[in-house]
């Protein structure tokens, strides 16, 4: 190989280098930013002289994530056999999931209909 090929190759490596090394710092300052944002959103601003239980009650004072009726539904609707399942595990997972859906009276016969 030439010289002028090396020394070409060798500016391409170095460009290539610096193109990633730009693209990565900035993803991580993207990600660095997002963390610093949702920290500042669950600890007090002043974490230096805030208790332990004041930080911990941040963190409760947060709701607790929904069901969501309508895709558990749809995973049990569209929850099928696999081939390596016995019957009974299959039938037992989805009467396990279905006390979870709402279904009332008619979680039997939907549990049946799947079968």
């Amino acid at each position: 190989m030439s010289i002028s090929k090396l020394l070409n190759l060798r500016l391409g490596v170095k460009k290539l280098r610096s193109f990633a090394s730009q693209k990565f710092q900035r993803v991580d300052k993207t990600i660095r930013d997002y963390v610093d944002t949702v920290v500042s959103d669950v600890i007090p601003i002043d974490i230096e002289n805030s208790t332990i239980s004041q930080v911990k009650s941040r963190f409760d004072d947060f709701p607790e994530p929904r069901e969501n009726v309508t895709m558990d539904r749809y995973k049990f609707f569209t929850r099928r056999q696999t081939k390596s399942e016995s019957i009974e595990g299959f039938l037992t997972d989805l009467e396990n999931k279905s006390h979870d859906y709402e279904f009332g009276t008619l979680r039997e016969s939907l549990i049946r209909d799947i079968l």
